[in-house]
């Protein structure tokens, strides 16, 4: 007696395909692209690791894919639940080419900023890694980016526990008390990245050959510049315009483009100044890695400010009680 055999459906792929030639190191590329979305965590990082070594292997200007694809597709992994996937992010990042970074960092920048404000310890620990890099290869753009200069410091100091009350008084949180030691980490990167930032900010813009010629011409006469008819945009003039409100809605001054350092060292002095001299007198005590970079910070606003003189406080809108000169002035001048 014969037993018929039930047959057995043939299992049917009909997106792969069988060649004998390698597929281009572009559509390689994209591949790897398309697999940072991987569940695998494992598989995530191998692909980061195939990227990072096809764009250390590609000639200048001539990557597999244009560095906007490359970043969009990799932003999300900044607040990856890996370590070893950010780890290697971070390590792609760093591969690519500078000068090419500046152009793409409003959503770079968000995911950074994102990081920095997550719960876990050790994803904001990577981003304060990667807003170094930022600041390192595009430090001007990040501070000069509509609410960079202003909403950005103000971010860290929330990180700090740092903050200024009604009064335009510093105030300060618990600091490290009841910290582990990578949340001490943590804040000492925090500080770290408030000096780089700063300094980035608070640095001079370069001279360049028409403004020293420029100078040459109005020879023997100095700084001539300082004593013309303050321009549309600058410290003096903007905070009358912005005192009065007359020309449209009300300033926001965290979402404004600080492009001048006078402008910025005005905002900070009025708004994050306070803050960062009592933050840092109570950093300083704590001593260790906490006390080394909050001293570093110190130094980073005191020769930002350097030659500051507040606009603000002649038109009532401070709490000096009178002008500062200098950093130190300012404790005393200011209350903090």
């Amino acid at each position: 007696m014969q037993h018929a055999l039930t047959p057995v459906p043939a299992i049917a792929v009909p997106t792969q395909s069988i060649s004998t030639t390698a597929s281009s190191p572009s559509a390689q590329f994209a591949h790897h692209l398309s697999l940072l979305k991987h569940k695998s965590d494992t598989q995530r990082k191998e692909s980061l690791a195939h990227l990072t070594s096809a764009i250390l292997a590609s000639p200048p200007g001539a990557l597999p894919q244009p560095v906007q694809v490359i970043i969009s597709k990799i932003q999300p992994l900044v607040v990856d639940r890996s370590n070893g996937v950010r780890s290697q992010l971070l390590k792609l990042l760093q591969a690519l080419p500078a000068q090419a970074i500046p152009g793409h960092l409003d959503q770079l920048l968000l995911y950074v900023k994102m990081g920095i404000n997550h719960l876990s310890v050790d994803i904001r620990s990577t981003s304060f890694d990667i807003f170094e890099w930022l600041l390192s290869v595009a430090g001007a753009d990040v501070v000069g980016s509509a609410g960079g200069w202003v909403r950005t410091w103000k971010g860290l100091l929330a990180q700090l526990s740092w903050g200024v009350d009604e009064k335009g008084n510093g105030t300060v949180g618990n600091g490290t008390a009841g910290k582990n030691k990578e949340e001490i980490g943590v804040y000492a990167k925090a500080l770290r990245a408030l000096e780089s930032f700063l300094r980035v900010g608070f640095a001079a813009p370069a001279v360049d050959m028409d403004e020293r010629d420029a100078a040459r011409t109005w020879f023997p006469l100095v700084h001539t510049e300082r004593h013309l008819l303050p321009k549309p945009g600058g410290p003096v003039r903007k905070a009358y315009v912005d005192r009065l409100h007359l020309f449209g809605p009300l300033p926001d001054e965290d979402e404004e483009m600080y492009d001048d350092l006078e402008e910025r060292q005005r905002v900070f002095h009025k708004r994050g100044q306070a803050a960062v001299v009592v933050g840092v007198r109570q950093a300083k005590q704590i001593g260790g890695p906490v006390g080394r970079a909050a001293g570093l910070v110190e130094k980073a606003v005191e020769e930002g400010m350097e030659g500051f003189r507040c606009v603000d406080w002649m038109l009532g809108d401070c709490g000096c009680r009178r002008a500062p000169q200098t950093y130190w002035e300012f404790r005393d001048a200011c209350g903090g």
